[in-house]
């Protein structure tokens, strides 16, 4: 399979989501001009707001490929209150809220278990592969493993931010899961992210669409 992933700013406007679909449209464009067996979605991060369902149902932010998923930013202190029924309110405008790096949320280091609330509610959670390697502390090394034990890591991602300060690290962190979860536990994180790209669309712009939360090959 052709390597690929998301591209996933943080969403500012509206004018800024049209803009980045133009980028990455451009981008693909080039990288098929070069031969270069890389495809990208566009996508967003989007943080947690009282209007957040809102700007949902209106589509005002960037789903994950233009599709049925959007990648939500966990806050790093605590989880707001209520946060359950933000996510119903999301769900009813056919959106499933992928919450994003949960493990490096304080909260959550110190009650892992408070992530079963918001998948009872009917997100899903995506955990960075960086994080298990102890990139960003050990309180999160050991949040994102036990996670995967309680079977709370449902997808991964890299979230890099350059090639040198916030590199891709996938095949370290999925040996680990592999470690953890056994083969079968590790090749379903991998399966489900092939059913989140199979629910994108197609954009206007058409872009070369294809691949994955996770770098695969």
């Amino acid at each position: 399979m052709n390597k690929g992933n998301y591209t996933t700013a943080y969403y500012l406007t509206l004018r800024h989501t049209n803009a980045k679909v133009r980028m990455v449209y451009e981008l693909n464009k080039r990288l098929k001009e070069e031969n270069i067996p890389l495809k990208v979605l566009p996508g967003m991060e989007v943080g947690i707001t009282a209007n957040l369902a809102e700007l949902v149902d209106k589509g005002r932010v960037l789903t994950l490929g233009g599709g049925s998923h959007l990648l939500v930013e966990t806050p790093f202190i605590s989880i707001p209150y209520g946060i359950e029924g933000l996510i119903h309110r999301i769900k009813e405008a056919g959106i499933v809220p992928i919450f994003a790096h949960p493990e490096r949320c304080r909260e959550v280091q110190s009650n892992p278990k408070r992530l079963k609330d918001i998948f009872d509610a009917g997100a899903l959670i995506q955990v960075t592969t960086a994080s298990f390697l102890g990139y960003f502390g050990n309180g999160a090394k050991q949040c994102a493993t036990s996670l995967a034990k309680e079977g709370l890591v449902h997808l991964v991602a890299s979230d890099a931010h350059s090639p040198k300060e916030r590199p891709p690290v996938i095949n370290k962190a999925f040996s680990i899961l592999h470690d953890i979860l056994g083969e079968e536990g590790s090749r379903a994180i991998k399966e489900r992210a092939l059913l989140v790209i199979s629910c994108t669309q197609q954009f206007p712009l058409a872009c070369y669409w294809v691949s994955t939360v996770i770098a695969m090959t």
